[in-house]
């Protein structure tokens, strides 16, 4: 009878206890939730909790960043540790990659890769199958997308004042871009999709603009239209030669160095346009005796024809004979013996005539009178025969022979000029038509490093 009241007060105590405390720990080891929500708590996001109100935060993570464990938040290690911040993002957002990462702090770029001096700085390597997928894509709407340059001045920089996909360039003994093909590779495919230049190369000074050594060099197809390779040069003084071929010493003798073919049409054409008493296509041989210039064809001029020779005045014209037919002339001197003498042709031209039919002859005596006169003629060359005067006679003598091949007089198709200047008008038209305004080559810029 009296244990009952003692256990019901050891039941209200042990109440008591768990009313004041929750699972064992006082109330105010437990935050509210009105209090989480006050400023400066984990449930307010306009101010949340600051680092000052967190326990057991580690050492030198109270900033934000975490320069006490691996990395320092805002650059990448190698694996190994060695070197450090091999990529790095620097105060003002610039990011560098490579194991030399100081930025030069003028040097205003997004993105610096320094290579050490035994690798690359890039190398892009990729397996797509989209012929828009490219390796390395840079587009511009300014200057250019990208800018090479080899300059002696460490810093120098040049650019040209026009959107550019790739700007090369250089000052010094250096190349402003090399381009090699291997193997069955190609170098360099231009391909013109608009009326813009497929190639445009401009030199300003006494450099080449374009050097192309090894294979066929250059090779230029047109499928549309004409032409398919146009040289101008745009100086109005100095020297003004359009284009130079030449080769080198020690090629074969048959070597061609400017080699023209085409199946219709004409394989060269040489025009001008202004009469400066100069001639408009020369033609030198090694020497003035040697080869000069072989026409396989009939040969056409409106002019007259000459040869020179040298006189004691100097070199002076000596023009050739012409003829409404193709015929050949020999000459020669002889004697008769007793009124007769027997004139026997050189092997070339008597094989380089029609034959007898159509061959004429003269004959005149020198120093004594004697009627000298043709007694036979065939095709290997001529009898003379003298009945009265001196039977001795020296004399000359010319024969004149039809062409082998030309014993009907050839037709041959003369151009007309009104015809010849009236096609050259129209192709002109339409080149002009075809090109797009002619614009200033761009300038380059030179500076330093922004």
């Amino acid at each position: 009878l009296l244990e009952a009241p003692y256990a019901k007060v050891a039941g209200e105590a042990s109440h008591a206890s768990n009313a004041d405390c929750l699972d064992e720990l006082p109330a105010e080891d437990y935050a509210l939730y009105f209090t989480l929500s006050n400023p400066g708590s984990i449930n307010n996001p306009s101010n949340p909790l600051e680092w000052t109100r967190l326990k057991n935060v580690p050492a030198g993570f109270a900033d934000g960043i975490d320069n006490t464990g691996p990395g320092d938040g805002h650059s990448l290690d190698a694996s190994d540790g060695s070197p450090t911040d091999v990529v790095a993002v620097d105060t003002e957002g610039r990011t560098s990659v490579g194991p030399t990462t100081t930025i030069n702090p003028y040097c205003d770029y997004s993105l610096y890769v320094g290579g050490a001096s035994s690798r690359g700085g890039i190398l892009v390597e990729t397996d797509h199958v989209s012929p828009f997928a490219a390796d390395i894509l840079a587009g511009t709407t300014t200057y250019s997308a990208v800018l090479g340059c080899a300059y002696d001045t460490p810093g120098e920089l040049a650019a040209l004042d026009c959107p550019t996909g790739v700007t090369g360039s250089v000052e010094g003994p250096g190349v402003g871009g090399a381009f090699i093909g291997l193997d069955d590779g190609t170098a360099v495919y231009c391909s013109g999709w608009g009326a813009g230049d497929v190639v445009h190369a401009h030199s300003a000074g006494t450099g080449y603009s374009g050097v192309f050594v090894g294979g066929s060099g250059v090779l230029v197809a047109q499928y549309t239209s004409f032409p398919a390779f146009e040289v101008e040069h745009l100086a109005t003084s100095g020297w003004g030669d359009a284009a130079y071929f030449s080769s080198g010493s020690g090629l074969n003798s048959s070597t061609w160095t400017l080699n023209s073919v085409c199946s219709e049409g004409t394989a060269g054409r040489f025009s001008k346009a202004v009469d400066d008493d100069v001639f408009a296509v020369t033609v030198a041989g090694a020497s003035t005796g040697s080869e000069g210039l072989y026409v396989s064809g009939t040969f056409i001029s409106t002019g007259l024809m000459a040869r020179v020779v040298e006189t004691s005045r100097g070199a002076e014209p000596v023009f050739t004979v012409a003829a409404p037919d193709v015929e050949l002339m020999v000459s020669g001197k002889g004697r008769l013996t007793d009124g007769v003498a027997r004139i026997d042709f050189d092997d070339i031209f008597a094989e380089s005539i029609t034959g007898a039919a159509d061959l004429r002859v003269a004959a005149t005596p020198v120093g004594q009178w004697s009627a000298i006169y043709v007694e036979r003629k065939d095709e290997g060359g001529f009898d003379l025969k003298s009945e009265s005067g001196d039977k001795n006679a020296e004399f000359d003598w010319v024969a004149v022979g039809r062409a082998r091949g030309h014993a009907e007089r050839p037709q041959v198709t003369i151009p007309d000029p009104d015809e010849e200047a009236r096609v050259a008008a129209a192709k002109a038209a339409e080149r002009e038509a075809r090109r797009p305004k002619r614009r200033e080559p761009p300038k380059v810029i030179r500076g330093t490093m922004p």
